[in-house]
Parts: C-alpha cells; sequence; structure tokens
C-alpha cells in the first residue's frame, strides 16, 4: 500500500510539472513559473537518488514523499485567469448567396383596371355571339389612351381630332398598319361595365363590337371627364 501511494505521488508529481509547462498561464504567470522550476529541481533530485538507490524497489523504500515539502504561490499574490479574446463567429468557407426577395409588381392603377374590364365585357359579349375573343395590343391601347387625353386636354367629343385628325389617320400617324380598322368613344360613364352597355345599345358601336374584321383591341380610359377610347384593328 505504501509502495503503490509513492507510485501515485511520483506520478502527480510529474502530471503537475508538464502540466504546468503546457498551461498558457505558465507563461503569464510569476508563481507558476516558480513552482515550475521548483518541481523541476525536485524531478531531477529523485532521478539521482533512483541512480543511487540502484533500482525502483530500494528507491521507493528509501523515498519519503512526505518530507519533501512542495513550494506554494504565496497568499499575497491574486491569482492569473488567462482571457480569452472575443471572436467574431467565423465566415462561411462557402456562403450561399443572398436571396433578393422578387419586387412586387406595379400595382394596376384604376384607370387600367377599367381598361382591362372593358376588354373583358367586349370578349365575354362576342363569345356570346359564337365570336372569337379579341387580343389586345398594348400599343393600340397605348394609342386609344391618347385620343382619351386628347379629347379631355381640348374638350371635345368626336371621332375627329383637331390634334391627330380621323382616328385612320391618327392610327397611321402612330406606325400602324392594318387592312380594317374602327373606333368606339364614349364620355361621363361611371363603369365600364355602363360603357360597354351604351356601346351595345348603339347600332355603330355595336357593329364594331362584333365584326369578325377585327382581331386586335386597344382600350385607353382617361378619369378626367370619364373620357374611353377603343380601337379595333384586323
Amino acid at each position: 500500500m505504501k509502495t503503490t501511494k509513492r507510485i501515485a505521488a511520483t506520478a502527480m508529481l510529474c502530471a503537475m510539472l508538464f502540466a504546468g509547462l503546457a498551461t498558457p498561464a505558465a507563461a503569464v504567470d510569476v508563481n507558476t513559473c516558480r513552482n515550475t522550476a521548483g518541481a523541476l529541481m525536485l524531478l531531477v533530485k529523485l532521478v539521482q537518488s533512483l541512480g543511487e538507490c540502484g533500482s525502483l524497489s530500494t528507491w521507493l523504500n528509501e523515498l519519503d514523499l512526505a518530507s519533501i515539502p512542495l513550494g506554494s504561490a504565496p497568499s499575497d499574490v491574486p491569482a492569473v485567469t488567462p482571457t480569452v479574446p472575443a471572436t467574431e463567429p467565423l465566415a462561411q468557407a462557402n456562403p450561399q448567396p443572398e436571396v433578393t426577395p422578387p419586387k412586387a409588381e406595379t400595382a394596376v392603377t384604376a384607370e387600367r383596371a377599367y381598361e382591362l374590364e372593358v376588354i373583358r365585357l367586349i370578349n365575354a359579349i362576342r363569345a356570346e355571339h359564337g365570336l372569337s375573343a379579341l387580343t389586345e395590343n398594348t400599343a393600340l391601347s397605348d394609342g386609344a389612351r391618347l385620343k382619351s387625353q386628347d379629347m379631355a386636354k381640348h374638350g371635345y367629343f368626336d371621332h375627329d381630332s383637331p390634334t391627330y385628325g380621323s382616328p385612320f389617320d391618327m392610327m397611321r400617324g402612330l406606325g400602324f398598319s392594318y387592312r380594317a380598322a374602327g373606333e368606339n368613344i364614349a364620355r361621363g360613364y361611371a363603369s365600364a361595365k355602363a360603357t360597354v352597355d351604351a356601346w351595345m345599345a348603339s347600332a355603330g358601336h355595336r357593329e364594331n363590337i362584333l365584326s369578325t374584321r377585327y382581331s386586335e383591341i386597344g382600350v385607353g380610359y382617361v378619369a378626367d371627364g370619364k373620357h374611353c377610347t377603343q380601337w379595333f384593328m384586323g
């Protein structure tokens, strides 16, 4: 039992020595350095005594660790606790690309909603009569809107414009070519349905809406004066 305790004590002594040398505190704490140096000197003496005894068993019998004092740090010197520098999280080696949310589409204005509703109603009426739907030509709608703006600006309500001439002159002036073309105009109606109903109640406007000569449609509405122009082309 005495031998086992001595072996354990010796092992603890060696562990203290190497642990003291390996820790960061050994490099910055003067007391630790002093204790480590003392332990090193003690280990040297132990090894020397081993050589004098000639064998490990004899050395263990002769060795009395209790008689070898180990130094301690002075009580008046505060212990030094090594600090770990604050660091930012490591960046990913392959950072994922930022995902940009898709931009919301521009909200449909009330005027544009009016135009689209007119086109929907016209195609619904054509479908009731067994006719093919008309395709909106946005450039044609831009031209029809320009005509509505011209009527609102100059205060007139007529197919012939003091600015652009007849509807057909205006279409050609905007670069359109066609085999057949037509124009419906309305003013003062509060809704798309009211406008379409008024056109359907007029023989000439109704003929344009139900014509088989047209394949494209353009509608331009201006809230000022509630002007609406409808262009057909085929």
